[in-house]
């Protein structure tokens, strides 16, 4: 019961670092190159010459992904409690794994681009959002969904 525990909390953990904390890295190198991922007017795109960052922008980004992890964060809970009970009726290692990286990147792109849709940012971002739920879901997802054995239970 004890691993049950430290793996959900790994998975919360790692599953944030991932998927926030490379968000926000994506955001913050993009805007570097000259890409502007946000704005109604006038609008994202590449802009020459604008690859200044600045703490308000840096400060806007941290706001998007704190208010991205008010989803992200429970919804990443569900799944592995989700997962965690459906080991219990069968499992196989490959299609948990498949199953758990189309969950976890389906979730993290619709949340980023509802979220981002209200700060507009562009798709491009959803993207990013999406490709790094694939990767955490392909990756690491299936070490801390995998069944309890026998002896890990007593001790």
């Amino acid at each position: 019961m004890k691993t049950n525990y430290i793996n959900f909390v790994k998975h919360l953990l790692f599953g944030n670092l991932i998927i926030l904390g490379g968000l926000f890295l994506y955001l913050i190198i993009i805007r570097l190159m000259g890409y502007l991922p946000y704005s109604h007017d006038p609008g994202p795109g590449w802009y020459p010459g604008q690859y200044a960052l600045n703490w308000e922008e840096t400060l806007f980004f941290l706001k998007f992904i704190f208010f991205l992890s008010l989803y992200l964060v429970p919804t990443l809970a569900v799944i592995f409690i989700l997962f965690k009970f459906l080991i219990r009726l069968w499992y196989n290692r490959v299609a948990y794994t498949f199953f758990g990286t189309m969950a976890i990147g389906l979730c993290s792109a619709y949340w980023t681009w509802r979220t981002g849709g209200y700060l507009a940012f562009d798709v491009y971002t959803t993207i990013a959002g999406e490709l790094l739920g694939i990767l955490y879901g392909a990756f690491l997802f299936p070490f801390y969904i995998k069944p309890v054995k026998k002896e890990e239970i007593r001790n």
